[in-house]
């Protein structure tokens, strides 16, 4: 990785508990139905943060014993935030234009314009909620063999409950290391 996408990336919101730079966090609804919701922060691709949706949502269904589960309502909770920095006009001059000895200087004056800027900032976000099925729907196994590596989440996660509390299903660790209880 070189040295400017490795600055990039370290901006980017890691797949982790929901915190200051985003993150992911669930809600037990139901027996079977999760509320996920995951933000990036400016950094963060809409693309990383969908992946953390679906990751959690794999997650989950593993660890609870479920072959998958079914995507409901999406709620894009993306937030857009407008920075405006006013123009500046400076001014200096330098020599003397009354003579001095007989001589005089000329006087040299310059002024540097520097425009305003407006800056655009995206914070991609997402709430959905899943319902986990035994067969059919989204392939857990499949979706999380594919997403794990790419955000540091560990080997797959082993089933530690079936039933209707989310009792065990805990948050892959971060890179920071932190660990979530749903």
């Amino acid at each position: 990785m070189t040295a400017i996408a490795s600055l990039a990336m370290s901006g980017c919101t890691p797949y982790q508990q929901m915190g200051f730079r985003g993150g992911v966090d669930d809600l037990q609804v139901s027996d079977t139905t999760y509320r996920i919701a995951a933000r990036g922060n400016g950094y963060t691709s809409s693309e990383r943060v969908h992946d953390f949706v679906l990751l959690r949502a794999s997650e989950i269904a593993i660890k609870r014993g479920y072959e998958g589960f079914v995507i409901g309502d999406i709620s894009d909770q993306t937030r857009v935030s407008t920075l405006v920095s006013p123009g500046q006009v400076t001014t200096s001059s330098f020599g003397n234009p009354f003579p001095v000895n007989g001589v005089v200087t000329p006087l040299h004056v310059t002024t540097t314009v520097t425009p305003p800027s407006i800056s655009t900032v995206v914070k991609p976000g997402f709430i959905t909620f899943i319902t986990l099925v035994r067969e059919g729907g989204m392939d857990a196994k499949m979706i999380y063999a594919s997403l794990a590596p790419k955000y540091g989440a560990p080997p797959t996660p082993v089933a530690t409950s079936q039933m209707g509390s989310s009792d065990g299903v805990t948050f892959a660790p971060a890179t920071s290391g932190r660990e979530m209880q749903p």
